[in-house]
């Protein structure tokens, strides 16, 4: 794209260039919205005019997001000169201010501006459920409009990928494979056709998204990611494999990666950001190709909030809505390049994504998610009969072990690289109760040598041995390790010690009923970690449970090898669903 707007109304011909005295009034808004900016989310890029009234000026304050900002400006430019013209005493101000912080500033009990337009109504919500003084009304209405796409590098021709023109959120959620020179890869979705991939380029898709936690974008995303993966385990399995991507210079971005490990990457954002970062010399560099969904996809609805009581703002408030809305002001937004306002012909209805405790309980999910692992595991090797196997069979206690270092060994496999783990065995000797093996870094961390944590693990399970004699400390080596994740306690993880034995053998004898009586003390609610048990080929001891209930952990028998990797795999969706790393 050129940066030109390609959302003009139908049957409309090119833009007409404004006027050049209306540049001059642009420029002079967007110089008075810098200093605004300057000033903070704070400070108010004043519109010109003076009272022009026989009595006392009354001026609405409207915060507003900073993309519709220069239109907003100009509108009320507008606005304040008519009522000059009609000799009353009714101005409005426009300060453009992030929607998160001003959003944040209703829960922070500061002075709330008489009105706010945000660039989605999930922020009014979250506004709503944490306000301390004014909160905005519910007379919300949606003045602007900008709807996600799928954005992707752009070829030198401005197309897209070769067989991704089209595609749903619901082949975006399944993470769409497809081969090198054609071949479908997936099954039909459902709507007649077999999949993207029958022309497409080799890999997978990968989603990225702007950050939840700043944007509306964020958000929406999530919430149409939730709606379209097919339940709970679908929406972990996708979010396993998405990452944040930062709004400037995105193209550049979604280039790089693309060009480095295979995969096609696809970004969610609203039509307005791929337009503003395709114009000028950006396209060039890192230009991007907005993708339509072929089914219903989520709109930034940039909703006017009224927040004021006060009857004689409230008026102006709703004469300065009507303002936004009206048609002189469609020429404003496309040349920031948004929509007119949801509902109308530019922006028919999309998926439904907003609505009452939308915003936070889909920001508690992401909270959740991003709450990766910090795991120390603590092997507890079975122990080796000193008589050989009858009829050369293979040693009975070596097929517990071997289940253990296989599912470990999956599971590194299968977790993300933010996840942190730790190795130890027991041990049967004096001095300490364990022997360290890998102490707990993230899977993704490289040494100096060069060699990614994730495999120093895969070596150090090689060296892992059966017992051939003493009794293991397990319990001893419990206490340990639950020392040892509370000294290395990272407040926005699971922390967590993972405890795999084998039935057959229990420890070797009877709990130490002074490390089991330290385990259940030592747990603090404030600071937790939580012990959790994987029981290999026997009953779960009853000494083993107690230490998991105290600590908020839980055992599991783990009688096949899919069991344990199934908990791999879910322990994103538990999380999302009940905050609980492995646990239902």
């Amino acid at each position: 794209m050129d940066g030109s707007s390609p959302w003009s109304p139908p049957g409309a011909g090119p833009m007409v260039q404004p006027r050049r005295n209306h540049d001059r009034l642009t420029v002079a808004a967007a110089i008075a919205l810098a200093a605004g900016l300057l000033l903070g989310a704070g400070g108010w890029a004043l519109t010109r005019g003076g009272p022009g009234c026989d009595g006392r000026t009354q001026w609405l304050a409207v915060t507003v997001d900073p993309v519709i900002a220069p239109a907003a400006t100009t509108v009320a430019e507008r606005y304040n000169a008519d009522q000059r013209a009609k000799a009353r005493c009714a101005m409005v101000r426009v300060a453009a201010g992030d929607s998160d912080r001003t959003s944040a500033s209703f829960a922070g009990g500061r002075t709330p501006p008489d009105a706010w337009l945000p660039d989605s109504s999930l922020w009014v919500d979250l506004a709503r459920s944490k306000a301390k003084r004014a909160a905005p009304g519910k007379d919300v209405v949606s003045v602007a409009s900008s709807p996600l796409v799928f954005a992707l590098p752009a070829r030198p021709d401005g197309s897209a990928e070769p067989g991704l023109e089209k595609l749903t959120w619901q082949e975006l959620t399944a993470g769409v494979r497809s081969r090198k020179g054609g071949g479908d890869a997936t099954p039909g979705n459902g709507n007649g056709r077999a999949g993207v991939g029958n022309v497409g380029p080799a890999g997978t898709l990968r989603l990225r998204m702007l950050d939840p936690d700043r944007t509306g974008t964020g958000m929406a995303t999530l919430l149409a990611l939730e709606k379209t993966s097919g339940g709970l385990d679908g929406f972990a399995r996708k979010l396993r494999t998405t990452k944040l991507l930062p709004a400037a210079g995105a193209g550049r971005r979604l280039r790089a990666e693309n060009k480095t490990d295979g995969h096609v990457h696809v970004a969610v954002l609203p039509e307005q950001l791929v337009w503003s970062q395709n114009r000028g010399a950006a396209a060039a560099t890192g230009g991007m190709r907005a993708v339509y969904p072929d089914d219903r996809t989520p709109y930034l609805d940039f909703p006017f909030a009224v927040v004021t009581t006060n009857p004689d703002k409230r008026r102006i408030a709703l004469e300065f809505r009507a303002a936004l809305r009206s048609a002189r002001t469609i020429g404003d937004l496309q040349r920031v390049g948004l929509r007119g306002p949801v509902g109308t012909a530019q922006a028919p209805g999309g998926m439904a994504v907003a609505g009452p405790g939308a915003a936070e309980r889909i920001r508690r999910v992401w909270e959740a998610f991003a709450r990766v692992t910090n795991i120390l595991v603590v092997v507890d090797q079975p122990k080796i009969v000193r008589r050989p196997p009858a009829g050369g069979r293979a040693e009975p206690a070596a097929e517990p072990l071997t289940k253990m270092m296989n599912a470990l060994g999956a599971g590194f496999a299968a977790m993300a690289d933010r996840s942190a783990f730790g190795l130890w065995t027991v041990s049967t000797g004096r001095g300490r109760p364990y022997v360290p093996l890998a102490p707990v870094r993230e899977l993704g961390d490289v040494d100096t040598g060069g060699v990614a944590h994730r495999l120093r693990l895969q070596g150090a399970l090689r060296k892992v041995r059966p017992r051939t004699d003493g009794r293991a400390r397990l319990y001893e080596a419990i206490r340990a390790a639950q020392r040892e994740v509370t000294r290395t306690y990272v407040p926005d993880r699971l922390n967590v010690v993972l405890v795999l034995t084998s039935g057959a053998d229990k420890g070797g004898g009877p709990a130490d009923p002074a490390a089991l009586r330290q385990v259940r003390r030592s747990y603090d609610r404030k600071r937790p970690v939580n012990v959790i048990v994987l029981d290999f080929d026997g009953t779960i001891a009853p000494e083993l449970r107690t230490a998991t209930r105290a600590t908020a952990g839980c055992a599991f028998k783990i009688d096949n090898f899919r069991r344990l990797i199934g908990l791999f795999r879910r322990s994103d969706g538990m999380r999302i669903a009940d905050g609980d790393p492995v646990c239902p």
